[in-house]
């Protein structure tokens, strides 16, 4: 990425001073020229006063016309090279980290209440690391992180504005809960997309990645 910055800066830069010292040019490449007529007029017999003077302003004219093309080329194409992206809102799926907690839990039918209830807090627990690891992973600054709980007003609004987001501006993350696991495996995909997703096998501890990857469209191996 620095190099590709480097490389457009340096064409701004050569436009710039082409179109800033055209003239100056164009007078040194036509005084350069005439020498070399006068010295060989077999071959090209030198130019009158007024033809070098046309030719300082002909050569004017295409030394600010290259110019404000390697300039303009350089401005459009320096979007290219950066492939950051708008869509820097990740949103946790609460309730399908709940439902994997339940699937992944494995419980007696003595205890299956209590068993449940346990496991739902040990979820919530794991939801309060996860928001705070994506508050204080740096990588995150410009990433907004969401919680879609599923059962309260503010989560219902939320999924609504989500499905009217035609452009899918947004990452959706699922963590496939297991109780047992250190590290919990974790998918993210654009939108409610079922194709082209990112995964790994620890979500805490893997925010600065998630965020990396939303901030540059999916794409991981840029860094």
């Amino acid at each position: 990425m620095i190099l590709a910055w480097l490389g457009v800066s340096s064409f701004v830069v050569v436009g710039l001073a082409l179109i800033i010292w055209a003239k100056p040019l164009s007078i040194r490449y036509n005084s350069w020229t005439t020498g070399i007529r006068e010295r060989h007029p077999k071959f090209n017999a030198p130019p009158t006063p007024e033809m070098r003077v046309k030719n300082t302003k002909i050569m004017t004219f295409l030394f600010r016309f290259v110019g404000v093309l390697l300039a303009s080329l350089a401005l459009a194409n320096s979007g290219a090279c950066n492939t950051e992206s708008r869509h820097r809102i990740i949103v946790y799926d609460q309730p399908w980290s709940s439902a994997a907690s339940a699937k992944n839990r494995w419980c007696s039918t003595e205890v299956l209440a209590s068993c449940f209830q346990e496991g739902k807090s040990e979820e919530l627990d794991f939801t309060k690391r996860l928001a705070t690891a994506f508050s204080i992973t740096p990588e995150c600054a410009t990433v907004q992180f969401l919680i879609l709980s599923g059962n309260d007003k503010n989560s219902n609004e939320l999924e609504g504005k989500l499905e009217k987001n035609v452009g899918s501006e947004y990452w959706r993350l699922r963590v496939d809960f297991h109780p047992e696991l250190s590290g919990q495996p974790f998918d993210l995909r654009m939108g409610n997309s079922s194709n082209g997703g990112i995964g790994g096998d620890d979500a805490e501890h893997s925010t600065a990645f998630m965020c990396k990857a939303a901030k540059n469209n999916g794409v991981i191996d840029v860094w």
